[in-house]
């Protein structure tokens, strides 16, 4: 009968990152289930997605930092914007998978293979003769 064993990689510590002066603390790991249903309601036609990820930061944000991140979020003195949260999202996403979720960037284009036309009129060229071989004339 096939076996496997499976073992989460988790990181060896809280996952930590600042916002301004604040230093916050997520959790080693992400429960598989929260980022399923976060990608879920994503994805839903008519989905919560603002649910989903506020669920996710509940979910992963230690309970001190929880509550310090909820405050900053509603303080009009010290605010944390829409756009951190995405790239937080984003940022904890990556580390708790281990994959990047942006599309990687365009390669720039490399040199043309072929110069530049010309507008002048190329010169007439004189035709070239083959040598005749001997005895074929």
């Amino acid at each position: 009968m096939p076996f496997r064993e499976f073992q989460s990689a988790t990181n060896a510590e809280a996952v930590t990152f600042r916002i301004g002066t604040d230093i916050f603390e997520a959790a080693k790991e992400c429960p598989a289930g929260i980022l399923l249903s976060m990608a879920s309601m994503a994805q839903e036609e008519g989905g919560n997605a603002v649910a989903g990820t506020m669920d996710f930061l509940d979910s992963v944000m230690l309970p001190e930092s929880r509550e310090r991140f909820a405050a900053r979020m509603r303080d009009p003195q010290n605010p944390i914007s829409l756009k951190v949260v995405t790239e937080l999202v984003q940022w904890l996403v990556e580390v708790y998978t281990g994959r990047p979720t942006a599309q990687p960037s365009p390669s720039p284009a490399g040199p043309s293979a072929t110069s530049p036309s010309s507008t002048e009129p190329s010169p007439p060229t004189e035709p070239t003769s083959s040598p005749v071989p001997a005895g074929a004339a």
